[in-house]
């Protein structure tokens, strides 16, 4: 199985990032004015958990959550260069949409979160045994 690793110096000079994750596949590369066209439109929950957002996105109601990025780990937004990729910006926490039901612990972007700390306990060296001294 193949893997790839990267390193990425985060300068203080990396600017914070807002950041959506929505449940759609869109033919585009491009920029994209969401501070403009998308969050003017998030407003809280009317009833229920107050954390609870609502928005829409081309007619599709959406229902989202902000999450946050495990403690110890930072979310980088990477750009194409020249050579490999670079670090356009970075985030400490992003906002989950679905489109029929509140974002919970059991989504899969959640739990892919989980792995992140799951992956660090696993990649900790062992303490030496009384068998390999």
């Amino acid at each position: 199985m193949a893997t790839t690793q990267m390193e990425l110096e985060l300068h203080p000079d990396v600017p914070d990032v807002s950041l959506h994750s929505i449940p759609c596949s869109i033919d585009y590369r491009g920029p994209a004015k969401v501070d403009d066209c998308f969050s003017t439109a998030l407003r809280a929950s009317k009833e229920g958990d107050p954390a609870v957002l609502h928005s829409s996105f081309r007619g599709r109601p959406l229902i989202g959550q902000k999450t946050e990025i495990p403690a110890g780990f930072v979310g980088v937004v990477l750009e194409q260069r020249h050579g490999g990729a670079g670090v356009k910006g970075q985030f400490s926490s992003f906002t989950r949409w679905n489109l029929d039901a509140v974002p919970s612990d059991s989504d899969a972007m959640a739990r892919s979160l989980d792995w992140l700390q799951v992956a660090s306990i696993l990649s900790q060296p062992l303490p030496p045994t009384a068998e390999s001294e």
